[in-house]
């Protein structure tokens, strides 16, 4: 028999089930714990019959390995579709122009400013140019500040990073997600360090909006790999820009700016567990927009927690990939590994090679079925307000 939900979550954090039991407690026993078990479990049989397999007689290896084996193929399957790695990039390309993804991020002449007045040499020497100026009338600042990233030295990073602490509310507003692909093969040897770092070749900043890509070298798994990865680089730009328009009126706008870029995303309490603002947004979406405008004026809006799924509109052969599979994690008894069925799980898993089965991470998987639950706690209405009111007085 399958271990629990609990006992799965309690070798993650052992003190979810204290926390569980007074949620329950205050929500009127509501079982929100065995609804999300039962689901997931419904999930995991559904994707074992889904790989051909038997639900009755699949071990947790068998399974492992299964969903690796559906990833390298369903990729393999991608690139046949698309002819080539350039191809298929140029695709998604096309797919997010359709979907006109707008964000809150910094202003173009704002950033500007910034690098101009924080020179990145070394970046301008590599692309060939001789002066600032001519480098930004050329090239997007979104695309260079994510490139300087890989090229400047640390004394410029802490310059540049003292520079945006001076950014005021106003330089910040809406604008539409952009995605670069890059064929440049000066960005090759940076595309393998990418591999072997993280799984893909996906560059992201939420500050600025922008996506940049390198097209990758032939690796098993790097087409699936690049395309969750972009889905996640979308959600990371809206979520950050949701909180950056949320607060743009604040009076500790500096502060909440200061956080996003120490990496420390808002949290929030929810009966002494923690919540972060990316799983807030998920239940300020769900809210009538006449009821969100009324308590928190024109400063969100239920478009702003929203976002296409790529793995959905790219094609059907990926379908498999799509759903409830984030939070869905399977252990097949309590001294086993557990198998994640969360797709950045699945990636790290293959990518930069393959681990076995008892080496195998579900840290993304196991993080998301802990917010999962508290989510579905949160809806209930004495801790929804609790949240709200949390909100009013960032």
């Amino acid at each position: 028999m399958p271990v629990s939900l609990l006992r799965m979550m309690e070798q993650y954090d052992s003190v979810i089930a204290h926390h569980v039991h007074q949620l329950e407690e205050i929500t009127g026993r509501n079982s929100e714990d065995i609804r999300l078990d039962q689901e997931i479990q419904a999930v995991i049989r559904q994707k074992i019959i889904d790989l051909g397999l038997d639900p009755a007689d699949t071990t947790a290896k068998e399974f492992y390995h299964g969903l690796s084996a559906r990833f390298l193929n369903d990729d393999a399957a991608l690139l046949k579709t698309h002819t080539s790695s350039q191809k298929f990039l140029e695709a998604v390309q096309v797919q997010l122009k359709k979907d006109k993804i707008q964000a809150w991020t910094i202003k173009s002449a704002a950033l500007k400013k910034i690098i101009k007045a924080n020179p990145p040499k070394n970046l301008a020497a590599q692309l060939g140019y001789r002066t600032m100026d001519s480098m930004l009338k050329r090239e997007k600042p979104g695309e260079l500040l994510l490139a300087a990233e890989y090229v400047e030295p640390a004394t410029w990073h802490t310059k540049l990073l003292a520079a945006f602490k001076k950014v005021k509310a106003a330089d910040f507003g809406p604008s539409e997600v952009e995605f670069t692909i890059s064929t440049d093969q000066r960005w090759q040897k940076v595309a393998e360090q990418l591999i072997q770092k993280q799984g893909n070749t996906v560059l992201v900043s939420w500050l600025t909006g922008s996506i940049f890509v390198i097209n990758p070298p032939e690796v098993p798994g790097i087409q699936l790999a690049n395309l969750m990865s972009i889905q996640r680089a979308i959600e990371t730009i809206v979520v950050h820009g949701s909180l950056l328009r949320f607060v743009q009126v604040s009076k500790k706008f500096h502060v909440h700016f200061a956080e996003l870029l120490a990496d420390k995303v808002k949290v929030f309490a929810l009966s002494q567990r923690i919540m972060a603002w990316s799983e807030i947004t998920t239940i300020l979406s769900e809210m009538d927009e006449d009821a969100l405008q009324e308590r928190f004026g024109l400063h969100i809006a239920p478009e702003d927690f929203r976002w296409p799924s790529l793995v959905s509109e790219i094609g059907t052969e990926l379908l498999f990939w799509a759903g409830a599979l984030e939070y869905a994690v399977f252990q097949e008894d309590i001294k086993k590994p557990f198998v994640s069925l969360n797709p950045l799980d699945i990636v790290a898993n293959l990518l930069p090679e393959q681990k076995t089965y008892d080496k195998a991470t579900a840290t993304h998987g196991l993080a998301a079925m802990e917010q999962e639950l508290l989510k579905r706690y949160a809806r209930h209405d004495v801790l929804k307000e609790q949240l709200l009111l949390q909100l009013e007085h960032l």
